[in-house]
């Protein structure tokens, strides 16, 4: 009797014992926690296998805080210098980025060069001749690029060119052909909007060019044939009214123009013919209602306009000369370009 009650007490301190080792977590893993060690940290009797410790290796990964990773720093692939992994912008293209269309040849030197403003790398052939890219930087940390031009292999330009602002801004973009531009030819405002598009062909403005106000509204157009300039060469208010009309044949000025004020009405008209600079024909100044007649460059004479020319639209004259000397007569241009 004596020997059970012996045997019952002992039983109750081993159960209150177990139960005392399960709460300190003693011999249990905890799904949260490092294989091989309990919930304070305790050496466990628990020792798992290999393949578990590999599996249990992206947890210990991920307990290391962010903070210890912030400012890490490591050596740059493509420089000498070293750059902060996270803490730093996104740098500009990289050197592998700047590849041009038909790469590098075997036996081209690669050339690095630093100077006041800036820095440059290029590659050059056995002969001298630029080949690849050629790039510029307005820091010897190529942080910032200034130029791209691509050189074919007889060191002619062949492929894209930019041009960029110290501030990153592309403001120039451009193709070339065997060192002719050719293709589409972009300038860009500081904002990054449009300036001016042009189209070559064999190094030639060839099509409409335009330019643009910065808020994408038309400024000019053009068209241009073979390099030269052909029809009516328009500017346009920043409203959209139209300013001045111009007419070319081959780059050469015809001698017939317009000029309006915002509303639409003549302020200046050119009437005539132009011969190397020489304008021969009638010219109008529609606001102070005087007409002069021009040859070979010289005023012939001076008119009043009728009152009918406001109606028609055409210049009509008055047989009433305006005197030389008069008000009216103030900036009208005594000679167009006169030798």
């Amino acid at each position: 009797m004596e020997k059970n009650h012996i045997v019952v007490i002992l039983l109750c301190q081993l159960i209150l014992g177990a139960m005392v080792l399960t709460a300190l977590g003693v011999g249990k893993i905890s799904p949260n926690v490092v294989p091989g060690k309990n919930a304070m940290g305790m050496v466990a009797s628990y020792d798992p296998g290999d393949k578990e410790k590999e599996n249990a290796a992206p947890q210990l990964n991920k307990t290391i805080p962010p903070e210890k990773k912030k400012n890490e720093v490591t050596k740059s692939t493509t420089s000498s210098t070293y750059a902060t992994t996270t803490t730093s912008p996104p740098r500009p293209l990289k050197e592998e980025s700047f590849e041009c269309p038909k790469g590098i040849p075997a036996g081209a030197k690669r050339v690095n060069t630093s100077y006041a403003n800036g820095y440059r790398e290029f590659y050059v052939l056995p002969t001298g001749a630029y080949v690849g890219a050629y790039v510029e930087w307005y820091d010897s940390y190529k942080e910032q690029k200034r130029s791209l031009t691509c050189f074919g292999l007889y060191g002619k330009e062949d492929g894209p060119g930019m041009e960029w602002s110290s501030d990153g801004i592309l403001v120039t973009e451009k193709n070339y052909v065997s060192g002719l531009l050719n293709g589409i030819y972009r300038t860009y405002y500081p904002s990054g909007e449009l300036k001016e598009e042009y189209t070559y062909l064999k190094g030639k403005r060839s099509s409409i060019a335009k330019t643009l106000y910065e808020d994408g509204g038309l400024k000019s157009n053009a068209t241009y044939i073979d390099g030269k300039k052909y029809g009516a060469e328009n500017e346009y208010y920043l409203s959209g009214s139209l300013m001045q009309e111009k007419y070319y044949d081959g780059d050469e000025w015809t001698g017939v123009s317009v000029s309006y004020h915002q509303s639409g009405e003549k302020y200046i008209e050119w009437k005539g013919k132009d011969d190397a600079g020489k304008f021969t024909g009638l010219y109008a100044e529609w606001d102070r209602g005087v007409a002069c007649i021009y040859k070979e460059g010289k005023i012939m004479d001076c008119r009043y306009m009728k009152k009918e020319s406001y109606k028609t639209g055409e210049i009509i004259l008055e047989s009433l000369n305006v005197m030389p000397g008069s008000e009216r007569m103030n900036g009208i241009p005594q000679f167009f370009n006169a030798e």
